[in-house]
């Protein structure tokens, strides 16, 4: 049921890192944090209750705040735990869907307009952030000077894939 941990030593907070980061959201809410922290005792996965309850909690509130990424850091991969599995027939291995923060002059204000684009390879947060803007550039034909930045919102995969990267 949980991801195959095959490391032979890891720290506490290497193993604090995978929970959070491999452990998918929908297992959090439908098994509970609890069962699941019943599951990993004794194994590579054991710490104290106390974190893993928090690193649960931390988890389901991100991701229903719409926060899903917010803690990955730029230059780190997404985390395969955090990706949506579908059925849809993707064009590519990877849907990516951004929110593009961009500046209107003639409203003079902020505006968010979502996007959203597909991959072969997985990206890091940085790397999203660089393809929104470059995307960005092709759609508006001019250098988006109102472009402020992109925000991940979700990955969605199809099952089975194998992610590498470029």
């Amino acid at each position: 049921m949980l991801p195959a941990v095959t490391a032979p030593t890891w720290t506490a907070e290497s193993r604090r890192q995978y929970i959070r980061y491999n452990i998918p959201y929908e297992l959090w809410v439908e098994k509970g944090r609890t069962w699941l922290y019943e599951q990993t005792r004794g194994t590579l996965l054991g710490i104290r209750k106390q974190d893993f309850l928090a690193i649960g909690r931390d988890v389901i509130d991100r991701i229903e705040r719409g926060e899903r990424f917010s803690d990955v850091p730029g230059n780190q991969l997404c985390p395969r735990g955090r990706m949506y599995e579908t059925d849809w027939l993707l064009s590519r291995k990877l849907l990516y869907k951004v929110d593009v923060l961009t500046w209107d002059p003639d409203a003079e204000e902020f505006v968010t307009l979502s996007r959203a684009f597909s991959s072969d390879y997985q990206l890091t947060p940085d790397e999203i952030e660089e393809e929104a803007w470059k995307r960005w550039s092709l759609e508006t034909g001019s250098e988006p000077v109102d472009f402020i930045n992109a925000l991940l919102v979700d990955v969605w995969i199809q099952p089975g894939v194998t992610l590498g990267r470029r």
